[in-house]
């Protein structure tokens, strides 16, 4: 399972994305421990096991590896500022207490083909124990930090299929816009988040 925020062009500065970045983390980890210490990816797991935690709380320590993740010029080596930043580490868990994150931010290229998000994999030992108020504060948490326009917690292959929020999800976030609940007998409305809407897929 899989908390996913998404939302399109926003320019912003790397300094805005740490901050947002660093809010997440911190109400992450009020959830769960297990999203409390986080460390660089490798392209090898004994090289990444080797890897010390990062500091996620540092803001210098944030940006740096947002700059590290950004789209550059071959030549130049210059950021291509409208590409965004991005930037994805892991909690050294394994197969049952695993989390990782990727996050896409401060894109503004809107024929690029790409767009923000956050995708987050909720680890295995905290799926088997979540029922709908740990989901709740999982897509809580990312909307406070970086105000998608839409997301949820769900099976990424589900997602895919549906191409959006509309059939897919066990938690829904929808800003701007509501879900037809009449024409849908699983999904129930939760609360509103800010200036959006959670709504509840069950049976």
């Amino acid at each position: 399972m899989k908390v996913v925020s998404y939302w399109g062009p926003r320019k912003e500065e790397v300094g805005q994305c740490a901050d947002r970045l660093i809010l997440m983390f911190s109400n992450l980890a009020e959830v769960s421990p297990l999203f409390s210490c986080w460390y660089k990816k490798a392209n090898s797991r004994k090289k990444a096991l080797s890897e010390e935690p990062i500091d996620s709380s540092n803001k210098d320590n944030v940006v740096s590896e947002l700059l590290h993740g950004a789209s550059r010029y071959y030549d130049s080596n210059e950021v291509i500022e409208d590409l965004g930043y991005r930037v994805g580490w892991w909690n050294k868990g394994n197969d049952k207490d695993g989390a990782e994150f990727g996050v896409r931010c401060a894109l503004y290229n809107a024929s690029s083909g790409l767009r923000n998000s956050v995708v987050i994999t909720i680890p295995k030992a905290l799926i088997s124990e979540s029922g709908l108020s740990t989901y709740k504060k999982l897509i809580t948490g990312v909307v406070e930090a970086w105000e998608p326009e839409w997301g949820g917690v769900c099976n990424l292959e589900d997602l895919a299929a549906s191409q959006g929020p509309n059939k897919v999800g066990k938690v829904v976030f929808i800003r701007g816009r509501t879900l037809d609940i009449k024409a849908d007998s699983s999904l129930r409305e939760l609360e509103k988040l800010g200036d959006g809407m959670l709504y509840f897929r069950g049976a």
